[in-house]
């Protein structure tokens, strides 16, 4: 079982670490997992390093294409996939190593970064556009 974490990367950010995948996933991997104490903080650099993904046209466009809703949490059968779109991030738990929903995510932000922190997984979307086109 895979599950992503998809970041929506403000544009300043993105030359910055575009070609340091490594650095940038150990940064995400240390912010997932910052105590108590230091929530301040680490939510101060998310946001310096992240935008807000835009929830409510997501779902609605997800409504509108008839995706199964329950609670906000939207069921994509086709891929044995389930998405939740949160505001810092969307979560997408499936049993697909690179699920093809991942291409609906190309037309909504330019610099999106996928995170599976379990497997210690991480690549930028515009790799996996890449990797489909072959």
């Amino acid at each position: 079982m895979r599950e992503y974490y998809l970041f929506f990367i403000k544009k300043e950010i993105y030359p910055i670490y575009h070609k340091k995948s490594a650095s940038f996933y150990r940064i995400f991997s240390k912010l997932r997992s910052c105590d108590k104490n230091n929530y301040a903080y680490g939510t101060s650099i998310f946001f310096q390093l992240c935008d807000l993904v835009p929830k409510t046209r997501l779902q609605t466009y997800f409504q509108k294409k008839q995706i199964k809703d329950k609670n906000g949490i939207f069921l994509f059968e086709k891929e044995k996939a389930i998405v939740r779109i949160m505001r810092p991030c969307i979560y997408i738990k499936t049993k697909k190593n690179l699920p093809s929903l991942f291409k609906l995510f190309l037309y909504v932000h330019p610099n999106i970064f996928i995170c599976d922190f379990e497997n210690q997984d991480y690549f930028w979307l515009e790799q996996y556009q890449k990797f489909y086109q072959k």
